[in-house]
């Protein structure tokens, strides 16, 4: 049951609490090689309201006024509030434990040390109140379903299933069903190299009035069948080895930037570990061809900067001028901002051709204009 709260939550101060990032639980909790995922018995009715402030969620039906007890859905602060008490009462179980509102996490390097972790959350959640639901609880998998993601064995992938509804989707015929359809796409953009770019014309039609017809077209249609088909084939991306050296793999095109961190194997194969884009917007259009690509490897750093400090990393190019901007002072205010920015990364600037550097740049030549 949800209530129409809208009226309580124009006037409720709602305190702000930091939701946890959910890559990085992903890439977390991915590297184990044992999980177990439980999720919490109707979550947030498992959490008491105060006395006086039943009150307020007092909503009528036929049979008479009726207050909640607990803590109902619809509230402005029942999804922070959960949150909170979940990390509070998993606070010294943190380093191979962790919740996201309801689903709980557990993630072990042995067998042994799973039993132990599991028993432990698990009596936590007793010692609390909590109850969980066992038929939809995972217990001591190698590989498991978790926000949308399968993780387990250092490598994360999607969720099969959600793939397997992107593939259903029929093209859309309204901005609503645009909207719709880069909301499923866009939660994997994490698995597609130039996500943004690939998506443009689809996004371009989402612009202007909310509501009305889209104009579909030769553009649009290679951009929704490309995704679907970039989806469906989505390489499993791994957890990073921070024994190992990283590169980053930046291209830029007149449309966007793209990135892709990665490592080689003992074979030397790329094991992709995130790829991100970015899409320009009408002044950055405008800039130069090494302004672009300089901009691709600042982006590429500041997005994945969490992960390479400490080490020397390799840039993957295809712009052979890029190199100037370690070798010499550049000339533009703008590339002498950008370098001096990227001076507290260790980094070193190789050129690749195009044709070779496919990572970064395998989707970013859509045809967009």
């Amino acid at each position: 049951m949800c209530i129409d709260y809208r009226a309580l939550n124009a006037v409720t101060k709602v305190p702000n609490y930091p939701m946890k990032d959910t890559q990085e639980l992903i890439f977390t909790a991915g590297m184990a090689q044992w999980l177990s995922c439980l999720d919490l018995l109707k979550g947030y009715y498992q959490i008491k309201m105060h006395d006086e402030n039943r009150v307020l969620t007092a909503f009528s039906t036929h049979n008479g006024v009726y207050q909640w007890k607990v803590m109902p859905f619809g509230l402005s602060g029942a999804s922070g509030t959960f949150q909170k008490i979940m990390n509070n009462v998993l606070r010294n179980h943190s380093s191979y434990a962790q919740a996201y509102i309801d689903d709980i996490i557990v993630y072990s390097k042995t067998w042994d040390e799973h039993l132990i972790h599991l028993r432990n959350v698990l009596q936590e959640l007793e010692n609390a109140g909590f109850s969980v639901k066992l038929r939809k609880c995972t217990f001591a998998a190698n590989e498991l379903q978790f926000l949308g993601h399968k993780i387990g064995g250092g490598k994360h992938a999607p969720d099969e299933e959600k793939i397997a509804a992107i593939k259903r989707l029929e093209r859309p015929k309204t901005k609503k069903d645009a909207r719709s359809v880069l909301g499923l796409m866009g939660f994997y953009r994490s698995y597609i190299p130039n996500y943004a770019e690939f998506a443009t014309p689809l996004t371009e039609l989402t612009k202007g009035k909310k509501s009305g017809d889209v104009k579909w077209g030769k553009r649009e249609e290679e951009s929704f069948c490309g995704l679907k088909k970039a989806l469906c084939e989505a390489t499993a991306l791994n957890a990073p080895d921070f024994g190992k050296p990283f590169e980053i793999h930046a291209d830029a095109s007149d449309y966007a930037v793209g990135c892709c961190l990665t490592q080689k194997d003992e074979k030397g194969n790329y094991r992709p570990i995130a790829f991100v884009s970015q899409k320009f917007n009408k002044t950055q259009r405008n800039w130069a061809t090494i302004e672009k690509e300089a901009y691709a490897i600042l982006f590429g750093f500041k997005k994945f900067d969490k992960w390479l400090h400490g080490t020397i990393v390799e840039i993957v190019t295809d712009h052979n001028p890029l190199k100037y901007l370690i070798e010499k002072t550049p000339k533009s205010p703008k590339l002498t901002r950008w370098a001096l920015a990227l001076q507290r990364w260790s980094y070193k600037i190789t050129h690749r051709p195009g044709i070779l550097n496919q990572d970064a740049n395998a989707l970013s030549r859509l045809q967009t204009k």
